[in-house]
């Protein structure tokens, strides 16, 4: 009688040790997946102007905007990334959100980094 509880006792630690790993191996894959998806929205391309370029879009304002559910800063000519921020568009009042879907217009560093500095975390 002893030996059965004892193979019982064995099988039950088998299949509970088995049971961890198989846990662990879904969270830390779900982990890796989450952090897949964050890097891709922070690893945006960035286009590349000249230096003359660059200063000529940057006097004429920035568009705030919004790419993969966070608050995205363009350039004046609306395709070229300023900055990636980590504000989530969801985080943000409902007015707030309308203006960043149609397109908020900045006119200068010092109102953006107002704006950012409002609503970062």
């Amino acid at each position: 009688m002893k030996r059965t509880y004892k193979v019982i006792f064995l099988i039950a630690l088998v299949m509970f040790t088995t049971l961890i790993g198989f846990g662990y191996q879904y969270s830390y894959r779900y982990a890796q997946k989450q952090q897949e998806d964050t890097s891709a929205v922070t690893s945006v391309p960035q286009s590349v102007s000249a230096q003359g370029e660059t200063d000529t879009v940057q006097n004429k304002g920035y568009y705030l905007s919004h790419l993969h559910g966070f608050v995205v800063v363009y350039y004046a000519d609306r395709h070229t990334i300023y900055e990636v921020t980590d504000i989530e568009l969801m985080t943000l009042p409902a007015e707030i959100q309308g203006e960043i879907t149609e397109g908020k217009y900045v006119r200068n560093l010092k109102e953006l980094y107002g704006f950012l500095e409002n609503y970062s975390s």
